[in-house]
């Protein structure tokens, strides 16, 4: 219990906590439900987790266990979420940075010109198509009628 008091502080916006705010924390208790001997804290989260699907309750609603599947998706869905809303942010600063330092990205390009020309043009083996495609057009390739047609 001293870890959700200490949480309600920190995170109050979720539904347990402002029933803490809302009724008085002094109100709520944590009861067993059965004594359950495990061998492992992932067999007691198990067991927990259980609980929490068969009793479908109001506020202990979190999963007990970490689905990965789903803390992936959230992050993918956070991830272009932020994209979208820093889209236009992050431009100015590359342009910003790109005006700063042009002389410099210059220099590095012309130092290492032969090197990305070379690596540019270097001929890959595409197996669908028995084809070879220049490193730099290797996505537009894939895009084509011809690979998309050649990979059913």
């Amino acid at each position: 219990m001293a870890e959700h008091r200490a949480k309600s502080k920190v995170n109050p916006d979720t539904k347990l906590y402002k029933e803490f705010a809302e009724i008085g924390i002094s109100h709520f208790r944590i009861k067993p439900i059965e004594w359950f001997k495990c061998e492992s804290k992932h067999e007691l989260l198990a067991r927990e987790q259980y609980y929490i699907d068969l009793l479908e309750p109001d506020l202990n609603c979190n999963d007990a266990i970490t689905n990965y599947e789903k803390i992936r998706e959230q992050q993918k869905r956070h991830d272009h979420t932020y994209y979208e809303r820093n889209k236009e942010r992050k431009k100015q600063k590359q342009k910003q940075y790109y005006e700063n330092n042009t002389e410099l990205i210059k220099t590095k390009y012309e130092a290492n010109r032969e090197i990305i020309l070379a690596l540019k043009s270097e001929r890959i083996y595409c197996e669908q198509c028995d084809c070879t495609v220049r490193r730099d057009h290797i996505s537009t390739h894939k895009k084509s009628k011809k690979h998309q047609s050649n990979s059913k």
